[in-house]
């Protein structure tokens, strides 16, 4: 089964509004798993972009209660929003999602109060990771937001927990969105799904 979760969004409903919704309902799924037909130990988190940094911040909100879940499939996630790391810059213009567009985003999502260095902000930010599920990671290779998935999969792997990276070379932000319009041998929808059945798989 796949749920998809609406949540508030900005510049209505400013952050953390929306991210509440998505850990609200998430939670609410992990309660109600039985009455839903669920296996209650084989439940994944996933977001893209924007969805990924609520995604994360998902997973580690409910570790941080002693709930696990079983995996978080991470495409090309939004964590670092002071937007620090190199790839921001180097496509910062041309690759559809660019640094204006970002900063329009940040600047109606956060109040002018919001620290973006903290961790419940940008998750690439978070000191402790041990107890997370295991991951996949996606970026694309022309991505503003491809270092920040490819250091946030790093230091997961630091603090032990079991990480697939795949970045797509030549792909940009929207690779999920223009999928089969692009030129690319490998699909990323595929290998989420072949990573799923697997890892699930091996759950009793």
């Amino acid at each position: 089964k796949v749920i998809a979760v609406q949540y508030r969004s900005a510049p209505e409903h400013k952050y953390p509004a929306g991210l509440n919704d998505a850990y609200a309902a998430t939670k609410w799924l992990i309660d109600h798993a039985k009455e839903l037909n669920i296996h209650p130990e084989k439940i994944a988190i996933s977001g893209y972009s924007s969805g990924g940094n609520f995604a994360t911040l998902t997973a580690l909100r409910l570790r941080d209660e002693g709930i696990k879940l079983a995996y978080q499939v991470l495409i090309c996630p939004c964590l670092d929003l002071t937007a620090s790391l190199p790839s921001q810059k180097e496509f910062a213009e041309g690759y559809l999602l660019d640094a204006k567009t970002i900063e329009w985003f940040l600047n109606h999502y956060l109040s002018q109060s919001d620290d973006r260095k903290d961790p419940k902000i940008s998750p690439l930010f978070e000191t402790n990771l041990k107890g997370l599920p295991p991951t996949l990671m996606i970026t694309a290779g022309c991505d503003p937001l491809r270092d920040e998935g490819k250091q946030y999969a790093d230091n997961l792997r630091h603090a032990g927990v079991k990480v697939k990276y795949s970045c797509y070379a030549g792909q940009i932000n929207d690779l999920l969105v223009f999928r089969g319009r692009l030129d690319q041998e490998e699909n990323p929808v595929d290998e989420i799904g072949e990573v799923l059945r697997k890892e699930f798989g091996n759950l009793k």
